[in-house]
């Protein structure tokens, strides 16, 4: 789904002739949510009192500084811009000139203060101006996330700059939350991040050529797997060393998996064990949305400052080697051991704590599958390593185990 979050800008109009173009008012059903005043000092006191609920302010040239009693002069223009300057030491505010006077470029007064303000002539310009306060409020919406996060705008450049707003979009939300943010749209973003991650890693030589198809698709799951060290069984690949830390590793999994489901991108047994549909149905929050964006930013802030001091590609590519699965059986029988060093195993399969602690008991007669050359064979001896153990359908004695 290509959709964008629709925009939501509070903003305040202060023009002493306001409904005579009230056709600016229709600008909601875009996004923009606009409040007049023809009075300049109500306008600002709007402002002074709820400096953070609006996104821009829109200014008439000439209009009335105190009431609608007086002759509109540009003292209402002049109060407002020296306000706003003042309130912008807390927080900037943009701010635009928004007039029918043709002659005012010429007039020294008006010129004295403007300093740079965008001007935009009424009737001729107003999709100008709310392309340029979309633009405007969107820039300065990045720059306090840049200056807030800047660890993971360093990151972001290092791996790939566009990555950065791809984050901002789901922090400004967090900062500023707006009911018309959709959560649902991000999560394919952020995996999109964790393929370009991936992408850097492969142009670094700490990521296997074969985690890229021939047409260019990153294989996520191979990939997390390749970079943990684990062996990848279908890619017949592994890598002498994890480069991700087990809490690393842990992290990009959960990525992988969630934002597979939400984005539907699962093969049908993973989207049924996650269901995310049913998820956000229940609660309805943009919770976990934010909680693997933050995960994805510890991972990005991570990736940099290992890659730095990881960055020999020839040094990396040769922790790169072949797994042979040609004589490993598809699955082993027999019975759950403990030995003297406190390993779980079935055989010559030593077994993953966590697939069988709590789970089995000792003696159970079990069915090993999906087994994998053992990667430490030389310092625990056994042959094989799996973590997908089930209870087997027959009884087996101890000597009937599995050679």
């Amino acid at each position: 789904m290509n959709q964008k979050t629709k925009l939501n800008f509070q903003i305040i109009w202060i023009d002493d002739e306001w409904e005579k173009n009230e056709a600016i008012l229709d600008r909601e059903s875009e996004g923009f949510h606009i409040k007049p005043f023809k009075v300049a000092k109500d306008g600002i006191a709007e402002l002074e009192k709820n400096l953070e609920k609006y996104d821009a302010v829109i200014l008439d040239a000439k209009g009335f500084k105190d009431s609608e009693d007086e002759v509109a002069k540009l003292n209402g223009l002049k109060y407002s811009i020296d306000r706003i300057k003042e309130l912008s030491k807390n927080r900037v505010i943009p701010h635009f000139i928004f007039t029918g006077q043709k002659d005012l470029m010429d007039d020294d007064t008006f010129n004295s203060f403007i300093d740079g303000i965008p001007i935009f002539k009424k009737g001729l310009e107003n999709d100008a101006l709310f392309e340029r306060i979309n633009l405007e409020i969107q820039k300065r919406g990045n720059t306090l996330i840049k200056n807030e996060y800047p660890k993971l705008f360093k990151a972001c450049e290092f791996i790939s700059p566009k990555s950065f707003f791809t984050f901002s979009e789901i922090l400004k939300n967090l900062k500023n939350p707006s009911i018309s943010f959709n959560d649902t749209l991000h999560f394919n973003p952020l995996r999109k991040e964790l393929e370009l991650l991936f992408r850097k890693a492969n142009q670094l030589g700490l990521l296997h050529d074969k985690c890229i198809s021939e047409d260019g698709e990153i294989n996520l799951s191979e990939s997390s797997n390749f970079l943990s060290g684990y062996d990848c069984i279908h890619l017949k690949i592994r890598c002498k060393k994890a480069h991700f830390t087990k809490i690393i590793s842990d992290m990009v999994k959960n990525i992988i998996f969630l934002t597979g489901s939400a984005s539907h991108t699962q093969s049908d047994k993973q989207t049924k064990k996650y269901n995310f549909d049913k998820h956000k149905r229940e609660i309805d929050t943009p919770y976990l949305l934010y909680s693997i964006t933050f995960q994805l930013i510890d991972i990005f802030i991570w990736f940099e400052k290992y890659a730095l001091l990881n960055s020999d590609k020839e040094k990396n590519k040769k922790l790169w080697s072949s797994i042979n699965t040609e004589n490993v059986p598809d699955f082993i029988t027999g019975i759950l051991e403990l030995d003297s060093n406190r390993n779980y195993h079935c055989g010559e399969c030593i077994l993953l704590k966590g697939a069988v602690e709590n789970k089995f008991k000792i003696g159970d007669s079990l069915k090993v599958t999906s087994l994998q050359e053992n990667g430490n064979k030389s310092k625990n001896g056994y042959k094989y390593f799996s973590k997908n153990v089930v209870l087997s359908e027959v009884n087996f004695s101890k000597e009937e185990k599995n050679p």
